[in-house]
């Protein structure tokens, strides 16, 4: 019997029915940073990552019309340094467990760097385990260790900081090496990806 081949597409917007099955994808497959979370702290990663205003695409990879993997394609303008920049941010990273190892994840992300080049972002910015293999694997895509804290808005107010970002050029190199050479710590505004 033939495998069936993976299909990678992108979507402005998803239908009720996309979003539900993406739903029950992902309480199916657990994510790389946490299989399980306590109420306490599905609270705090609601209040942290409230971004999905932001959200311009989303990559969605099938395989006998199910989902078996999503990236989200994020976008806003922020300030850095008085300079306003359009920040291009890779988020919901996801491949089912049971495809993972095949090159999935890489397809969806060569299409969602794609995406941030389209929509002519500056600066791509993600937030991953920088001690496991996920660091070395984005930087394949140009991304690397923002090497300083970064600071956001969740949406109760409350302020973060973190240290777990990444960045990458996508149209504008000098902002890049402008964030990353800086002392000033990126703001990202309300809420992270």
């Amino acid at each position: 019997m033939q495998s069936s081949s993976i299909e990678i597409n992108t979507y402005t917007s998803l239908n009720p029915k996309q979003l539900n099955e993406i739903s029950l994808f992902k309480k199916e497959n657990p994510g790389m940073r946490n299989a399980t979370r306590t109420f306490e702290e599905i609270q705090t990663h609601g209040d942290k990552y409230c971004s999905d205003a932001d959200i311009k695409k989303w990559i969605l990879a099938t395989k006998n019309d199910q989902i078996v993997g999503i990236i989200a394609v994020f976008q806003r303008t922020i300030t850095f340094q008085n300079t306003d920049v359009l920040l291009g941010g890779i988020g919901k990273v996801r491949v089912a467990v049971n495809q993972r190892k095949q090159g999935i994840a890489s397809k969806m992300m060569k299409a969602a760097m794609q995406e941030l080049d389209t929509q002519k972002a500056e600066v791509a910015y993600l937030c991953t385990n920088l001690d496991s293999f996920l660091a070395e694997w984005y930087g394949n895509y140009g991304f690397v260790p923002l090497a300083k804290p970064y600071t956001y808005l969740g949406l109760s107010g409350k302020k973060y900081t973190e240290t777990d970002g990444m960045i990458a050029p996508i149209t504008s190199q000098k902002i890049y090496e402008m964030i990353l050479t800086s002392s000033e710590i990126l703001n990202l505004g309300t809420g992270n990806w």
